[in-house]
């Protein structure tokens, strides 16, 4: 498969600044059964146009199938292990996964340096330009050790992430931002996206910022999801303005950030099973056109405690 031109963002300054302090304050596709245990890659991949080096974790089913793709990006100090439970179990549901690591954001930078500098515009936007270069390495690198990506279909892309993760997400979902040459930041190619731990602009419109965001989007939160400078519910903002049509957010009592990151060990056995299984229907409803899945989420999804709340319109 040819691919795609990257996208590339101009070189970060003032308006790169004001951009972090806006994020942070049908062909035949695999079927509805559960798929046999993935094929598992591991690869660093060079952007040599940023002489940036990303270490990245495939998740591809067994199915012989096309199947959709779930580009998930961790949270600030976040590694491969980083979303690594909900990877599994997506893949075991019929979806290729790649978890991706940011250099500059990750747990080596956090033990260099300092986590205001991991959390700054130029890393803010080097995030983005990470998820820009794997989708398109998705499709010019026909395979990956023993993972063919060739069976990857480009037209059914969705994007995850947590915390730091969720920004990058939210902006590849289209999130607008008040700068020059924000209309580079979304990636069309996307379907769908996904964020736990979700945050507003730290400054601006909410309305404003996420009236762009016409794709479909599922927000996940709790409410002890600490928030820096605001309250947990600070989280439920960015559901409450993006606009109507496929929007859906779990609250989930109790739940706290960590709990959200999908690393191998939980704390919280009751978060991590919902969040597999709203997150799982989403993907399936959204990237598989399965219908059994849409009306799940258009109900309540199973699995639910009495505490947790689910929203869509």
């Amino acid at each position: 498969m040819k691919a795609r031109p990257a996208r590339r963002l101009s070189p970060p300054g003032p308006a790169a600044l004001m951009l972090v302090a806006a994020a942070t304050g049908v062909a035949a596709l695999a079927p509805a059964a559960r798929a046999a245990e993935a094929v598992v890659c591991e690869a660093r991949w060079t952007d040599a146009t940023r002489q940036r080096s990303l270490p990245v974790r495939i998740h591809l089913p067994a199915a012989g199938q096309p199947v959709p793709v779930v580009v998930y990006s961790p949270g600030l100090g976040g590694d491969l292990g980083g979303g690594l439970r909900w990877a599994q179990a997506w893949a075991r549901a019929g979806l290729a996964v790649l978890q991706l690591q940011h250099p500059g954001s990750d747990a080596d930078a956090l033990r260099s340096g300092s986590a205001r500098d991991a959390m700054s515009a130029q890393q803010f936007i080097a995030r983005i330009e990470d998820l820009h270069f794997v989708i398109d390495q998705l499709q010019a690198q026909p395979t990956v050790g023993d993972c063919a990506l060739s069976r990857i279909d480009p037209r059914h892309i969705g994007v995850a992430g947590h915390s730091f993760g969720a920004l990058t997400a939210q902006a590849i979902a289209g999130q607008h931002y008040d700068v020059a040459g924000a209309a580079a930041i979304a990636d069309r190619r996307v379907m769908a996206a996904l964020a736990l731990s979700p945050a507003p602009p730290g400054h601006g419109s909410a309305e404003a910022a996420f009236a762009t965001v016409r794709l479909p989007f599922l927000a996940i939160t709790g409410t002890r999801d600490a928030m820096p400078g605001g309250q947990p519910a600070d989280r439920e903002q960015v559901f409450r303005h993006l606009p109507p049509g496929d929007k859906w957010q779990l609250v989930l009592q109790d739940a706290q950030h960590a709990d959200l990151a999908g690393r191998a060990t939980s704390r919280h056995p009751h978060a991590e099973a919902a969040v597999i299984e709203v997150s799982t229907a989403f993907w399936r409803a959204t990237l598989l056109a399965d219908e059994v899945a849409r009306r799940q989420l258009q109900a309540r999804p199973a699995g639910l405690a009495d505490g947790d709340r689910w929203e869509g319109r």
